[in-house]
């Protein structure tokens, strides 16, 4: 048994009282041959990991799992390959398919014919475990043994570069089931799947995940087993590592060149095609900045020891660091085309460390961004390459002005995000009631005859709808008091019955506080029920508004109310942030546990009607 990297271990006690005998029998069992060799941390010190002995325990009661690795001793002689193959394998009850690597050794060994299967999960693939009822089944026809007759691995390779990196479990499966005895009936089960969708593949049952290494693999084998730095673990790369035998040469863009270089090469081609003088200057400092940004970063990445992914990032590799690789990382290399265009700009782009500098870079900015907004894919003429590579260097300047100027950092944020809700009680259908009608009539570049300025909105709007519009002429659409876009959509009888009655609708949800100030008497309301509800502000005549959302926030997160949850801590972030930018009061000063207590013991049928005059009483 190799040293297991994690993962519980017992002492030569721990074993006997695990197994019932005495510490004696254990000394027998071992020359037996009944008892895997312990691993040796010291002169007087042995170890066994728990898995292999409860597989043992097992085998004595005739309730043997699948084989665990760590009991078995070496092959006769080296065991063959006999499956290099990457599997599509699809997921029940969707279109979602996981990529796996299926490596297969089947030869002679001390305990008859052994069959070795190595699970790959690729990189930026799913997960092979979340999905092994799927993948074993599809596995299970290329295999010459019943599925637990099988000694099966799982591999991930981890970075590459740090702690966990090539990470291997030994899959120990529970006892046979009938259901998963022979490749034969998992095949038939597997084509019975394929022709009714309501069929299910059974999972076998892992009754343990044994860390091990590729040592270990490389062990039952009697072979070497090649790894993979992480990003290398690609269907390219294992097809050419399979096709030549040669270890593949991967580039490992660490310094974002490859996106740095294809804006700035898309934005110097457009230089010469723009005729307008305003345009073509922003281009040319656009072009200045990336090609700068990759010089710098080149110059900091040559001062640094390359880490290729074959060693450990820290210390030397032990005894199960892989030693057979198939692929290493690379340096990104800079084209000669590319390095014309970087010495065509020589000078470097100056950022001011001082924020009173930074009127020129802020209109840079300014330019960049509403550029790239016409042309993104919800403007009258969309242009994706060109719309990506202008906000690549708006991106950058944003970054570097953020990095001198704290204040333009947590404000520089969207106006809005798109939101969908559900229509749940009186205060939903108020605020749908005040909608000023408004139709927006697509032309044919997808742009509006009868109301360009909403045009946009619309085109974001209908996309946070999506499939919930199942009848576009029942697509109802507003403006607010604000303004802004409404688009509602009543779900239709025909619907199925999970729609059925249904109403919701979606708006560019506001991130800035509101312009004027919030009256006296103004209300903080929201309909009771479950999942993340609209919050409005209503003042005394009525008119009713978006709470703003916090801009600080990571993601939006479920508004609620009504006990204790996420639901209430998003929410009272939400008030807090938009009425103390909103009276321009600290945050620190904000009564954030009155408001959650007013959040919390909120009947559970009851509304949300929190008056802003007593939250102020409390700040100012």
């Amino acid at each position: 048994m190799t040293q297991p990297e994690r993962g519980e271990l017992l002492t030569t006690q721990g074993v006997a009282e695990e197994l019932g005998v005495s510490s004696a029998r254990i000394r027998q069992m071992i020359s037996e041959g009944k008892l895997p060799p312990p691993t040796n941390l010291g002169a007087r010190f042995h170890v066994w990991h728990r898995a292999d002995i409860e597989f043992v325990r097992a085998q004595l009661a005739g309730e043997a799992p699948s084989t665990a690795s760590g009991v078995l001793r070496p092959p006769l002689r080296e065991l063959p390959r006999t499956v290099e193959e990457i599997l599509e394998v699809p997921v029940r009850w969707s279109s979602f398919v996981v990529s796996v690597h299926v490596r297969v050794w089947h030869g002679p060994a001390s305990e008859g014919m052994r069959t070795v299967v190595m699970l790959g999960e690729l990189h930026d693939g799913a997960s092979v475990y979340a999905y092994r009822a799927e993948v074993m089944a599809a596995v299970a026809p290329l295999l010459p043994v019943p599925v637990h007759d099988a000694v099966w691995f799982l591999y991930h390779p981890g970075t590459g570069l740090g702690h966990g990196a090539q990470q291997l479990d030994n899959l120990i499966l529970t006892p046979h089931r009938s259901d998963m005895d022979t490749s034969a009936q998992v095949a038939g089960r597997v084509r019975h799947f394929f022709r009714r969708a309501e069929a299910q593949v059974s999972a076998p049952v892992v009754a343990q995940l044994r860390p091990v290494s590729i040592a270990e693999v490389e062990r039952v084998v009697g072979a070497p087993v090649e790894a993979y730095p992480e990003s290398t673990y690609t269907r390219r790369t294992i097809e050419e590592w399979t096709r030549t035998g040669r270890i593949v040469e991967v580039e490992h863009d660490v310094i974002g060149y490859r996106s740095l270089g294809s804006a700035a090469r898309t934005l110097h081609s457009t230089i010469e095609a723009t005729t307008n003088p305003a345009r073509r200057e922003t281009l040319t400092a656009a072009v200045h900045l990336l090609v700068d940004e990759i010089r710098n970063r080149e110059a900091a990445t040559d001062l640094q020891q390359w880490q290729d992914g074959t060693t450990p990032e820290y210390g030397q590799p032990d005894e199960n660091w892989p030693t057979t690789w198939a692929a290493r990382l690379v340096r990104p290399q800079v084209s000669a085309a590319d390095q014309t265009l970087i010495d065509t700009y020589p000078t470097p782009f100056t950022i001011p460390p001082s924020p009173d500098e930074h009127g020129p870079l802020h209109e840079l900015l300014s330019k960049l961004r509403g550029w790239a907004r016409e042309m993104d894919r919800y403007a009258d003429h969309p242009q994706e390459k060109l719309h990506r590579a202008l906000q690549r260097p708006a991106d950058l300047l944003a970054f570097y002005i953020g990095a001198y100027d704290r204040t333009f950092r947590e404000r520089d944020h969207p106006a809005s995000t798109p939101r969908l809700e559900a229509v749940a009680g009186r205060w939903d259908r108020a605020y749908l009631a005040a909608l000023t009608p408004v139709h927006i009539e697509k032309d044919s570049d997808g742009g509006s005859d009868t109301d360009r300025e909403h045009a946009r909105s619309y085109r974001i709007l209908r996309e946070k709808l999506g499939d919930w519009v199942e009848d576009p002429a029942l697509l109802g659409q507003g403006l607010d008091p604000d303004g802004r876009l409404v688009l509602h959509y009543p779900a239709p009888d025909t619907a199925t019955s999970a729609r059925r009655g249904e109403r919701w609708f979606a708006v560019e949800w506001p991130l800035l506080p509101p312009t004027t100030p919030v009256p006296p008497g103004t209300r903080i309301v929201a309909d009771p029920d479950l999942g993340d509800r609209p919050v409005y502000l209503v003042d005394p005549s009525g008119r009713m508004n978006l709470l703003p959302a916090d801009p600080g926030a990571r993601l939006h997160g479920e508004w609620n109310f009504g006990g204790n949850g996420e639901g209430v801590g998003a929410l009272t972030d939400a008030i807090t942030s938009a009425f103390s930018r909103a009276d321009g009061i600290d945050r620190d000063r904000m009564p954030i546990t009155w408001i959650t207590d007013q959040l919390t013991y909120v009947g559970e049928k009851d509304d949300l009607n929190l008056v802003v005059d007593e939250l102020r009483k409390r700040y100012r």
